[in-house]
């Protein structure tokens, strides 16, 4: 029961600080636009420029997240679903590798950072994290771990 109060917890609290960053940015762009333009910046939520109140936000979307997949992973722990989703979780340096090269890596050399559409920009993450299941999903089929993770196995020993 303690852990189900943890992972409720840690839903409330990450909503709760996302909701807080966005309301707190809310407040402070106008009045901080106001005094000069610049400084509306400070107290933006937007990645670009990642300010105090982004990092807030994120951390606060990052906690909830954790709790709703500490929650749902315990209840669906012996579901057919965390077949597929568990190798990902394994290969999580070969994924973040290629969302920079792969997803990042276009975008800033097309110079469109910061510009694409918050649709345009949940279709690419959709779309990057589905190839990414079934990558990671046909990869385990056949390797023990993801091709970042046996590189760093074997420089690291």
């Amino acid at each position: 029961m303690q852990q189900s109060n943890t992972q409720w917890w840690l839903i409330a609290a990450g909503t709760a600080a996302v909701a807080g960053a966005e309301f707190a940015s809310a407040l402070l762009m106008p009045l901080l636009s106001s005094i000069d333009p610049e400084l509306a910046d400070l107290a933006t939520t937007d990645a670009v420029p990642p300010m105090p109140l982004y990092f807030l936000a994120g951390c606060g979307a990052a906690t909830t997240i954790t709790g709703i997949s500490l929650l749902l992973g315990h209840r669906l722990q012996h579901s057919k679903l965390l077949n597929v989703v568990t190798p990902a979780g394994r290969h999580s340096l070969t994924l973040y590798i290629a969302h920079i090269l792969l997803g990042m890596g276009p975008v800033a050399l097309l110079g469109e950072i910061g510009t694409l559409s918050v649709f345009a920009s949940l279709m690419t993450a959709i779309v990057f994290c589905g190839l990414s299941l079934l990558f990671s999903y046909y990869w385990s089929r056949h390797f023990k771990r993801g091709p970042a993770e046996s590189l760093m196995r074997r420089l690291a020993g």
